[in-house]
């Protein structure tokens, strides 16, 4: 809102694109703000979707159990808080997104070995890219083309 990036700034993004991949949405869609929705059917009441039901990425909404989920989608708005005095530090996020792990029984113990094992594991095709025309929508609403080749 002032225009000016600082590292809260940073985290405010981070928060939306933590939403943008609970919804599978842009962040302004149809003129319709991702962070504005999410407040206004938010409903802390349901543990399991936190109210976010017919919101949800339909990959995620079909997943038999939603193993923090609620608490992803907690810190998610605690990121995306007006006053950035209330969103904390991108080290206190590192460490809360570690501590989820480690508490939901992964071994992970830092963000370095969570990544290198994400390569593991199948790529999902995100619903704002057509892979066919090597053409990628992600990037609000911005059209970027890219064209990959094997080494």
């Amino acid at each position: 809102m002032t225009q000016h990036l600082t590292e809260k700034s940073d985290v405010y993004s981070f928060g939306v694109v933590m939403m943008e991949l609970v919804t599978g949405k842009l962040p302004i869609e149809r003129g319709q703000n991702i962070v504005r929705r999410m407040r206004q059917i938010l409903n802390k009441d349901d543990e399991e979707t936190r109210g976010l039901y017919n919101l949800m990425d339909p990959l995620i909404r079909n997943t038999p159990h939603l193993i923090g989920f609620g608490i992803f989608v907690d810190l998610a708005l605690r990121y995306v808080e007006e006053t950035s005095e209330y969103r904390p530090n991108m080290c206190e996020i590192v460490r809360e997104i570690e501590l989820i792990l480690q508490t939901n029984g992964s071994n992970q113990s830092s963000a370095t070995s969570l990544v290198s094992d994400m390569g593991a594991h199948r790529a999902i095709p995100h619903p704002y890219n057509d892979s066919s025309s090597g053409t990628d929508y992600s990037s609000a609403g911005f059209q970027i083309t890219y064209n990959v080749q094997p080494k």
